[in-house]
């Protein structure tokens, strides 16, 4: 129950941290044998236990589990065992997962109930019930009333559900979208992070007209091959609520995919030819040479260059003997791959943000990259060679 508070304490220290400008990077660690047998062990037995005896070890050893039964005894609705009706003939307890009846003393423990209501329907008498203990027990011609009431506290139940849930959505559906980004730039800024403008699948022309047709299916989201559509919460505001959008953390847009077009059932997503597609651009990237680790750490990387599928980023000679990355906005289609791969820590040198209109970048061309004009300000003569070196590695 404390972790969640533990967590956000955490997150508090980190964003102080980082604040100052200190971090540490935590080294991969390899295979560790006797870590993993003693993960594996405890499984096992657990699984063993489960196998033969149920859920044992959630009514018995379970923290969540003492938690939940806690609670389970000052519940409202719940199953419950009317003794007086009971024949002590074992067919719930045979049933029972929990194992939370004890048919010979004719008792039903809920402290270890999880509600899995296999015991209602093979009881022959209707001994079991569940709701009120009024209306499960209140009897009508030696028989409990069990139909009629549970029907109307399941109704009841119900209704109350709905309305919390529908108050809650309506909520969110007023929540203005300035108010959603400025919740969502907190969050990241209480995580340590940049809230960068979320990018749109290709082909959603304009944002607004976009949120408009999504539906939040989702369709486009579980077929993703590279998985970087994500639903969105607040990335968009409360109106764009489960609408798709491009995490570059997660991975990045393939540039020889358009599946998301094709799949699209509400046209918030135009198709469009493959060659048109890998001309839109997305997003716009941004690179801050200052955070690039080959600046910062003298070490050579290349990275960006390597995945950048339309060249708008190369890698060139620079001042200190390492080549260094160049950015030509024109040609990027804002992919995403960059910012994906950059391994600048704890803030990326290369980031992407999404563009309100997408629009169609120049095709690449030898004509389009100027990188003496980039660092010096000034164009290369005709007869000067440019030395390009594509990757460090």
């Amino acid at each position: 129950a404390l972790k969640p508070a533990f967590l956000a304490l955490g997150a508090v220290v980190a964003a102080i941290v980082r604040a100052f400008g200190g971090y540490k990077r935590v080294p991969l660690q390899g295979f560790e044998p006797v870590a993993a047998i003693a993960a594996i062990i405890p499984m096992i037995l657990i699984s063993a236990v489960a196998f033969y005896k149920g859920r044992l070890f959630c009514s018995t050893l379970c923290p969540v589990g003492a938690v939940l039964g806690a609670l389970q005894r000052i519940a409202l609705f719940k199953p419950r065992l009317d003794e007086k009706l009971c024949t002590s003939c074992g067919a719930c307890a045979r049933v029972c997962t929990a194992h939370c009846i004890d048919t010979r003393a004719r008792v039903l423990d809920s402290d270890r109930c999880v509600s899995c209501f296999s015991c209602l329907s093979v009881c022959p008498t209707s001994a079991l019930g569940y709701g009120r203990a009024s209306a499960v027990l209140v009897k009508e011609h030696g028989r409990p009333a069990q139909g009629n009431a549970q029907t109307d506290c399941d109704k009841r139940a119900f209704l109350k559900s709905a309305l919390v849930g529908g108050g809650a959505f309506a909520v969110a559906a007023l929540l203005p979208a300035k108010a959603a980004a400025a919740l969502a730039s907190a969050s990241a800024s209480f995580k340590g992070e940049e809230a960068l403008a979320p990018a749109a699948p290709p082909g959603a022309r304009t944002r607004e007209l976009f949120l408009e047709r999504c539906s939040g299916c989702g369709l486009c989201v579980t077929k993703c091959p590279s998985g970087v559509l994500k639903p969105s919460l607040l990335r968009y505001g409360a109106r764009g609520l489960l609408a798709p959008y491009l995490d570059y953390e997660h991975s990045y847009c393939q540039y020889e995919c358009a599946l998301c077009l094709e799949l699209c059932p509400t046209g918030a997503l135009r198709r469009m030819p493959l060659a048109d597609k890998k001309l839109a651009q997305l997003g716009t990237a941004a690179l801050v040479r200052d955070k690039c680790i080959v600046i910062t750490d003298k070490t050579a990387c290349g990275a960006c260059a390597e995945h950048c599928p339309t060249g708008a980023v190369r890698m060139v000679a620079g001042l200190r003997g390492l080549s260094e990355p160049l950015f030509d906005e024109a040609i990027c289609i804002g992919c995403g791959a960059c910012h994906h791969v950059c391994p600048a820590e704890p803030d990326k040198a290369i980031t992407v943000r999404g563009k309100q209109a997408q629009s169609e970048a120049l095709p690449p061309g030898k004509d389009l990259f100027k990188p003496e004009e980039r660092m010096q300000g000034e164009a290369p003569a005709q007869d000067e060679e440019v030395n390009f070196e594509e990757f460090p590695f």
